[in-house]
């Protein structure tokens, strides 16, 4: 959870299919963005996908051979690298220099501190051992010795991720 010098922290949020992943990533990016701080996010996928849409110039490139293809405009950077194999999450957020904190939604398998999501409706089990466990997000409670936030409660975890990675933002 803790970067390197000069790399961001990087806070997983981890769940079952459905729990609300994208939800709490995306509400604790934007509360995390409007106290200042500088955010980036991975997304993790267990299929392919394509780059960019079908047709469009990156997609081009990328499906004529091209390891590397990026895109560059004044609202957004993308950047499509072929792998031979996953590309460690560590490496990718080598990438991400300047931000404060990454939001990754996924890498459940990864050793390292994570918020886990989990509602009701999806079962009442943890996808994570309690010694991975740094919060949890539910409708539900949990006997784990871990901070337990409700959904409505986003600042809240927000105040949580902020102290426990002594972020502070970084001046523009």
């Amino acid at each position: 959870m803790r970067g390197e010098p000069g790399i961001p922290d990087a806070v997983y949020i981890v769940g079952k299919s459905n729990s609300g992943k994208t939800t709490i990533a995306t509400k604790l990016i934007s509360d995390l963005n409007q106290r200042g701080f500088k955010v980036a996010a991975v997304k993790h996928g267990h299929h392919a996908g394509e780059f960019d849409q079908p047709g469009k110039d990156s997609w081009q490139m990328a499906k004529a051979g091209a390891e590397a293809v990026g895109f560059l405009s004044s609202e957004k950077t993308f950047m499509l690298i072929k792998t031979q194999k996953e590309t460690a999450l560590r490496d990718l957020v080598r990438n991400f220099v300047g931000f404060d904190v990454v939001i990754v939604e996924g890498y459940k398998a990864a050793a390292v501190p994570k918020i886990e999501v989990v509602r009701r409706a999806n079962g009442n089990g943890l996808v994570c051992s309690p010694d991975e466990l740094l919060a949890i997000v539910t409708d539900i409670h949990f006997n784990e010795a871990v901070p337990q936030f409700s959904f409505e409660e986003i600042r809240e975890l927000s105040s949580f991720v902020i102290k426990t990675l002594h972020l502070c933002a970084t001046a523009e």
